[in-house]
């Protein structure tokens, strides 16, 4: 009932908010006069703006950081050091195996081959995913209960115990 309460308080706030606006705050904001409207090329080379092999480069020295940060935290012994490079070349050879098609050949589909396409990669990310998971696995179980407590922590990054809330069953 609250969630049925709380949808309607929305709806009625966000409705009040569109009475108020006037029409010029949904028009097309055109460039003053005299000036071009920015290209798609133009819009992204503005300061601070970070291109796809920028933001990959960025994102790889982040990882490899999280990755010999977590092989320090470990303390992994001479038999485990094994399994740690089985397991690093396994994530390494994941990384860059599920390229999103490419926008342009996208462009030249209809929807029916678009959404073939699109289903198609999405099924290799499952794959890849699962593949990721036993490599995990596999490494998982050959690390002691307390450096399994460390991977825990600081095997995903990304988790609820770094400060991201993550989906529940609810």
């Amino acid at each position: 009932m609250n969630r049925i309460a709380l949808l309607l308080t929305s709806a009625l706030m966000l409705s009040s908010a569109f009475a108020w606006a006037s029409p010029e705050d949904f028009s097309i904001q055109t460039p003053p006069a005299g000036e071009r409207p920015l290209s798609p090329a133009d819009r992204h080379a503005r300061p601070g703006h970070v291109d796809r092999a920028q933001w990959q480069a960025i994102m790889q020295a982040r990882f490899e950081q999280q990755q010999q940060t977590l092989h320090t935290l470990l303390a992994l012994n001479s038999s485990q050091e094994a399994a740690w490079q089985s397991y690093q070349a396994q994530l390494k050879s994941l990384q860059t195996a599920a390229k999103p098609p490419a926008r342009a050949a996208l462009k030249t589909q209809d929807t029916l081959q678009r959404l073939d396409t699109l289903q198609a990669w999405e099924a290799q990310r499952a794959k890849l995913q699962q593949e990721r998971a036993q490599a995990i696995r596999s490494f998982y179980t050959q690390l002691t209960d307390a450096q399994k407590k460390i991977f825990d922590v600081h095997g995903f990054p990304h988790s609820a115990q770094q400060g991201h809330d993550l989906p529940t069953g609810a």
